[in-house]
């Protein structure tokens, strides 16, 4: 009786200790991501998503195990978060379910694109605009960003939020209709842009094609 006491007085102690090791370790093995966006050199008027997401806008994040080489070999990578949604606040805040640094210590690299797509499980990947794009959500869902952290791949683990800038690739055109001499009614105009693509291809390194 006295050993079973003895047993069971040990569990007890123990188990709050390993708990709050447990909690710190995963404090700081958490990647926690901020985002900026980098505003566009252009005249155009728009700013939806100039220098920030917009609220509610979806992104899709690439987390890789980056091995650093050694004498004639190569640095290798493998994928540890493919196509990991994350959700904007609209401040440069991400919402989204863990991620965490590897257990072996290593680096990461981490690659991002916006809008997220359910279908996009590697880079490269192909992208169409919206043919029509007079409602804010369908130009948002035809503003192709791509993200990298600010100081660069790769990152090594840390307790601290892990900051990316995005980059728009694409051309932003704004048209406006102004009333000509005689003052003609614009109402219901249509305007057609001819000899453009919807359609294109983002790699790895935010090249688009």
């Amino acid at each position: 009786m006295k050993q079973l006491m003895k047993y069971a007085t040990s569990v007890a102690i123990a188990l709050p200790l390993f708990a709050a090791c447990t909690k710190d370790e995963v404090k700081n093995d958490e990647i926690r991501l901020t985002t900026r966006v980098e505003a566009p050199t252009t005249r155009a008027g728009q700013d939806l998503q100039k220098t920030q997401f917009a609220a509610d806008a979806k992104v899709g994040a690439f987390v890789d195990d980056y091995t650093a080489g050694t004498g004639t070999t190569g640095a290798t990578t493998s994928a540890l978060y493919t196509n990991h949604e994350l959700t904007a606040d609209g401040s440069g805040v991400f919402a989204a379910s863990p991620m965490y640094f590897p257990a072996n210590g290593h680096q990461v690299n981490i690659t991002a694109y916006h809008p997220y797509a359910a279908n996009a499980n590697a880079l490269p990947t192909a992208f169409s605009v919206q043919a029509n794009q007079s409602a804010d959500a369908d130009y948002m869902a035809s503003d192709l960003m791509f993200g990298a952290p600010t100081a660069g791949n790769p990152v090594t683990r840390t307790s601290a939020a892990v900051e990316l800038t995005f980059k728009h690739l694409l051309t932003k055109v704004n048209i406006n209709l102004i009333q000509g001499a005689g003052a003609p009614d614009l109402t219901g105009a249509v305007v057609k842009l001819l000899g453009m693509t919807q359609n294109c291809t983002i790699d790895a390194n935010g090249v688009v094609t």
